[in-house]
């Protein structure tokens, strides 16, 4: 059987479940080299970091402190993916194309290897994950679906999906997420003209909606995306952020 060494790491972003390896690989091998783009950097090589931001940088809850939400060990990112915008680099004489993909992170990549596949990070999901979560976890709803039609135009001979596998409709997956999206932004406003909800009612709503499991990092999830669907929603001029009661409250406009 044929041996191969890691030569380096591309981490398409900061989640756990695509970073988490990291200080593994980079303990066998302290020359390794780990690329990420600026954004995605910190997240990255700082495990408190994420668990502080969902708690809105105060001391995080002790929920949140796992590798579900961030690495468990740190890890150096050598090489810094910048500006953010697609690009090429070089690894050991063999050219990847960067595809910028922000969504479902600020800053993540997807990467087209020489034999043109595409490495999409996740930015979309496979049809399980796809059908299994009605809630799909995006943090910028205007970015997803630009990025959602960037893929849709890319010409690639496949594309690996991390949660998902090798898919060879990348148009028309990619469709089908962006229908999803516009589906849930539409649930979203309608609760919200039906009456003002504070985010945590909104978020109570969404969970209950989608059977969404109690946990707190379910609910923390499911509150960053809802966020994501107000800031859009507010960005369209359809609703109003106000406070009530000294509560902060989502008000459709009038």
């Amino acid at each position: 059987a044929q041996r191969y060494e890691v030569a380096a790491i591309i981490n398409t972003h900061c989640h756990p479940d695509h970073c988490g390896g990291n200080a593994y690989f980079q303990k066998k091998n302290p020359e390794l080299e780990v690329y990420a783009t600026y954004s995605e950097r910190d997240f990255i090589e700082d495990p408190l970091l994420a668990p502080r931001c969902f708690c809105g940088q105060a001391a995080p809850f002790k929920g949140l402190q796992n590798k579900y939400i961030a690495p468990q060990k740190r890890s150096h990112v050598t090489n810094v993916i910048t500006p953010y915008e697609d690009q090429e680099i070089r690894i050991l004489d063999t050219t990847f194309k960067v595809i910028t993909l922000p969504g479902h992170t600020p800053g993540m990549v997807g990467i087209i290897t020489p034999d043109n596949i595409l490495y999409s990070g996740d930015a979309l999901f496979g049809e399980n994950t796809f059908k299994k979560h009605a809630m799909l976890f995006y943090t910028d709803i205007g970015n997803t679906l630009a990025s959602f039609k960037k893929l849709a135009g890319l010409d690639v001979d496949m594309c690996v999906l991390y949660h998902g596998g090798v898919i060879h409709n990348l148009a028309e997956v990619s469709l089908q997420h962006e229908a999803r999206i516009l589906e849930t932004k539409t649930s979203i406003l309608t609760l919200i003209q039906k009456q003002s909800l504070s985010i945590d009612e909104l978020t109570q709503h969404v969970m209950q909606m989608h059977n969404i499991p109690g946990s707190v990092v379910s609910f923390t999830l499911t509150q960053t995306a809802v966020r994501a669907y107000v800031s859009q929603l507010e960005a369209e001029d359809l609703v109003n952020i106000i406070i009530q009661d000294g509560l902060l409250r989502v008000v459709a406009s009038n």
